[in-house]
């Protein structure tokens, strides 16, 4: 949420707060899968919201200039990723997310998600980003708080 190096608070990238909201709104998805449609498979789920924001994605993608990209030489390369990252990082997730909810709890399912941050550490460091101990012992901080979560509710189920 803060750009630059250090702690300046004059920093502050307000659009950081979309994560917040994005959070939010995800946490507020798993309950309601888990709760409202237990009796729908993961595919039905994934299905369903893929057929809700396909028409917005498809206007969206109609009312934008197509003349810069094809411009551009390797533009079907770049289409390929994009496909792929699509694909495999968004539907594919979806599925298996939607999947693990139905048969695990909602808190289980969301832990999950916590992996993520591993990944980008990984694809930072591929990416020759600039990683520092400040990063590592926070995700350390988060990852320790989920493991604590599973275990203290792993213990009141048994």
């Amino acid at each position: 949420m803060l750009t630059g190096d250090g702690f300046n608070l004059r920093a502050f990238n307000s659009y950081s707060l979309f994560i917040v909201l994005a959070t939010i709104f995800y946490g507020i998805s798993i309950n309601q899968i888990k709760s409202q449609l237990p009796h729908l498979t993961g595919m039905q789920v994934t299905s369903f919201s893929f057929l809700f924001i396909g028409p917005v994605a498809l206007i969206y993608l109609l009312t934008t200039s197509f003349a810069p990209v094809l411009a551009n030489p390797q533009w079907p390369v770049h289409l390929l990723a994009l496909a792929t990252l699509g694909i495999m990082g968004t539907a594919l997730a979806m599925l298996l997310m939607n999947s693990l909810i139905r048969h695990s709890s909602a808190v289980t399912a969301a832990s999950v998600t916590y992996v993520i941050p591993i990944f980008a550490i990984i694809w930072g460091l591929l990416d020759k980003e600039k990683v520092t101990m400040l990063h590592l012992v926070c995700m350390a901080l988060i990852l320790s708080g989920v493991y604590l979560i599973n275990r203290k509710s792993q213990k009141r189920t048994v």
